[in-house]
């Protein structure tokens, strides 16, 4: 019998909907040198239709009609599409069209060129929106010089010129790279198995992953917009990736930076200042890297004021004599969040596939204790390293 070389994990729950992933490990920092967006652009094609449903809108109707929905994304690591499915009775005709998708699409000139003009539409409207353009900008000077640097997406230049060619070589490489098939909900393995044996995976050829440890970040970047007085500021670090050890205490200071109403951002950005601003705590799984990132945006002439109050926040963090209450009191906070996405079918699904598709073997239960073991010390420890102003990069954007 055919051996299958796609790794399946499900978790069996009954009387609940079904969530699945099928993530294959080829994402935006495998893509050639000049041809960045590939990746990307190789998602947007896989839905494009194929002998079976020769339509992308015909696929997805048919999914609609009994609650079932579906999408694809990039990531840095990965491509991977999703579903949904209310009922377990519905799941064979999931899976065949998700077999579909991966191995029957039929890619044109005429699609591609006009996946090619849909993305420049993405392209467009995050350059639009200063505060896109200060996230990227962050992204690139954290990882400069590496794979990471570029945006999922690509640039104009290199997306013009990506052939038709180059995308049906990466079709066939996407085929023959590791994949991962992972399930939460009302089916068992026995359901699985069968349909899974015949998706036309080849080989399960290890990914090479780029290092990222050894690469400098770039510390600085200002540019310009126009539209309104207002400025935009992105601050990054360099953190870890998932399934580190300091994984749950990275994200235990970005809910103590600034998550709810109790954080330390939200007691001086947006109450004595009365600025917005996001906090996020980004872990790559097979990049073996991550970042913690800081987005606000302010009157042009208090921006300065802004970013110097968010590095002397985290500066003071350390030094703080309530220290250990603000950790126990951020910890509380997100189990109990925890719990009630343990509740929820897909939010358990997208847990476990990031660590299930990169070989991490966290439980959701494990992750739960480890948020709950991260001590004021190993606060203090990881934001001792952050204290100082060059262990972060930052965009500025300004109005002309």
């Amino acid at each position: 019998m055919h051996q299958s070389p796609i790794r399946l994990h499900v978790l069996t729950r009954p009387h609940t909907p079904i969530a699945l992933a099928f993530r294959v490990r080829l994402g935006s920092h495998h893509d050639p040198v000049g041809k960045e967006g590939l990746a990307h652009l190789v998602e947007h094609l896989l839905l494009t239709g194929s002998p079976s449903f020769p339509t992308k809108s015909q696929a997805m109707t048919k999914l609609e009609l009994v609650g079932a929905r579906c999408f694809a994304s990039t990531g840095f690591d990965d491509i991977g599409i999703f579903m949904h499915v209310a009922q377990s009775n519905d799941l064979p005709l999931a899976l065949t069209v998700l077999r579909a998708f991966l191995a029957e699409t039929i890619i044109t000139e005429e699609q591609l060129e006009k996946e090619k003009d849909i993305i420049r539409s993405e392209w467009r409207r995050k350059q639009s929106r200063p505060s896109a353009r200060a996230h990227d900008a962050v992204h690139e000077l954290l990882y400069h010089g590496t794979r990471l640097e570029h945006p999922i997406l690509g640039y104009p230049h290199t997306l013009d010129a990506i052939s038709l060619n180059d995308v049906q070589s990466y079709q066939a490489q996407l085929l023959r790279s590791e994949a991962t098939f992972s399930v939460v909900g009302d089916t068992s393995y026995a359901e699985i198995t069968p349909h899974i044996a015949s998706f036309p995976f080849e080989l399960s050829v290890p990914t090479l992953v780029p290092s990222f440890t050894s690469s400098h970040p770039k510390k600085a970047l200002h540019l310009t917009h126009t539209g309104s007085q207002e400025a935009y500021l992105a601050l990054g670090a360099r953190t870890v990736a998932v399934g580190h050890g300091d994984e749950a205490s990275y994200e235990v200071l970005a809910h103590l930076l600034g998550h709810g109403r109790a954080s330390l951002c939200t007691q001086v950005l947006r109450e004595d200042l009365g600025v917005v601003y996001n906090v996020t705590a980004q872990h790559y799984p097979g990049a073996h890297t991550g970042e913690l990132m800081i987005e606000t945006s302010a009157k042009d002439s208090d921006i300065i004021g802004v970013k110097d109050h968010i590095l002397r926040i985290i500066r003071e963090l350390p030094h703080r004599p309530d220290l250990e209450h603000l950790v126990h009191q951020t910890t509380a906070t997100m189990l109990r969040t925890e719990v009630l996405d343990r509740e929820t079918t897909y939010a358990q699904m997208m847990f476990l596939s990031d660590r299930w598709t990169f070989g991490v073997s966290t439980t959701q239960e494990a992750y739960s204790t480890s948020i709950k073991n991260v001590t004021a010390h190993d606060i203090k420890r990881i934001t001792t390293a952050l204290a100082s102003t060059e262990a972060w990069s930052y965009a500025l954007i300004r109005p002309e």
